[in-house]
């Protein structure tokens, strides 16, 4: 076969894909077949992405949050993802610091910072070159970020659950704005799938009924293009244009046992080998298994299934 006649070969066929998946769609909308909104709910490295390749066919749509982050350091010139989320070091901080409740202990930490972030600085021009020079957060912010998220605030734990320091008061300005294009542009992303009338398949954690609803709230929103008021009425909102289906990465609806939650955990370790660039620490891990909630009806799903941990391999050493 010459490379005219396999030329017109390929395109043959991809008209052919095209012409069938627009057909699939008139049938869909003929005979009033709702999209679907998948979603995928489970850790990170269980083999969620992977699934959506093998066992998703015809015209869908993917909303992974990943993916945006990957694409705007890149384009930024910030570099990866884990620089994407990188901050200065705990150990430059002087301890202890103030709880948010003492603006004025607050306001005078926070202006000792300024001190500690120019000798950071001037210490680390490649870091500086790379990400803008380091700056203590504002008043504001310290505050908002250790107050519980059910009063308004950010909800960020002072320190991890093995003691270590959790927050830290000093930011990177351009990861800073970086951060913002990617919430913008997921935003984007995520109005614009919810107003199409492709399936939709959310590909992130979505461990808690919070996330979950969370991306349900944003899209009854930009479907209805009016405030949405409460749950009842989002939920009414979305199963009134979808099909909500709920795919488990786990052995069962109750969750993972601690066996599985260490193989995932090694899983993540292998994957950042395979994929330099994208680590996920494993103090990460026990804040998403400590969050899972398992889907329910209630939430307006017609399915909901478990699918394992296709991640874990013999192939991969599991």
């Amino acid at each position: 076969m010459n490379s005219l006649t396999l030329l017109w070969v390929l395109l043959k066929g991809q008209k052919m894909k095209l012409l069938i998946e627009n057909w699939r769609k008139y049938l869909n909308e003929a005979e009033g077949v709702k999209p679907r909104l998948i979603f995928l709910i489970g850790p990170p490295s269980v083999g969620k992405s992977r699934w959506v390749q093998d066992n998703m066919t015809g015209d869908y749509l993917v909303l992974n949050r990943d993916d945006v982050v990957k694409r705007v350091a890149k384009e930024s010139g910030v570099g990866t993802y884990d620089d994407t989320y990188k901050k200065p070091p705990a150990e430059i901080l002087p301890t202890p610091l103030p709880e948010p409740q003492d603006r004025q202990a607050v306001e005078q930490y926070l202006a000792s910072l300024k001190a500690v972030a120019d000798k950071f600085n001037s210490k680390n021009p490649e870091q500086t070159k790379q990400f803008g020079p380091v700056v203590p957060f504002t008043v504001e912010n310290y505050i908002k970020a250790l107050t519980p998220r059910t009063e308004g605030g950010w909800g960020v734990p002072m320190l991890r659950e093995t003691g270590e320091q959790n927050f830290i008061p000093l930011y990177y300005p351009k990861i800073n704005t970086v951060l913002g294009t990617i919430r913008k542009q997921f935003e984007e992303e995520r109005v614009s799938y919810a107003r199409d009338t492709k399936d939709v398949v959310i590909d992130m954690v979505n461990m808690s009924l919070d996330e979950r609803e969370g991306h349900r709230m944003a899209m009854a929103k930009a479907i209805a293009e009016t405030p949405v008021d409460s749950v009842e009425e989002v939920h009414q909102i979305i199963n009134d244009k979808f099909d909500q289906q709920a795919y488990v990465f786990a052995n069962s609806l109750e969750g993972w046992s601690d066996e599985e939650k260490e193989k995932i955990k090694q899983s993540a370790a292998k994957r950042a080998e395979e994929e330099p660039g994208k680590t996920i620490p494993p103090h990460a891990f026990n804040r998403f298994f400590n969050s899972y909630v398992p889907p329910s009806q209630a939430e307006g799903y017609s399915t909901i299934e478990t699918v394992g941990i296709p991640a874990l391999t013999p192939e991969r050493g599991f």
